[in-house]
């Protein structure tokens, strides 16, 4: 853990990819956010309930990338967007980081391999900006 922890410290980018399972994230991502993104290395609570005090000083941008089966809308507006309201909303915004960007590809098992391949390119272009 300390290991991604340092890495984390002096990042000023951090990309999550992963997909998405049962509406949400699989439990070896979220344990990552769970064991690494710790009280007193990565943020800290100065007074319980308020808000947490950011230890990523370098950061400048969190981009979550997701791939999942579910229609996009379906998964925003039935299920309410469960994995950016734990990654943006109870992790990073929670910290008092706002520079956060979510790249979604559903429906993905329902595409053709060339399908695919173009989105894989257009992805390419997305995740550099």
């Amino acid at each position: 853990m300390a290991d991604y922890q340092e890495r984390l410290l002096k990042a000023d980018e951090i990309v999550f990819i992963f997909p998405i399972w049962w509406e949400a994230m699989p439990a070896m991502t979220k344990g990552f956010f769970d064991k690494v993104i710790a009280k007193g290395i990565i943020y800290d609570e100065p007074q319980q309930g308020k808000i947490f005090v950011n230890k990523l000083v370098n950061l400048k941008k969190v981009k979550l990338v997701t791939v999942m089966a579910t229609p996009h809308l379906l998964y925003r507006w039935v299920f309410g967007n469960p994995v950016t309201k734990i990654v943006f909303r109870g992790t990073f915004r929670k910290m008092g980081f706002h520079k956060v960007k979510w790249l979604n590809y559903a429906n993905m098992t329902k595409l053709s391999n060339e399908e695919r391949t173009k989105k894989l390119r257009i992805f390419g272009n997305k995740i550099i900006k």
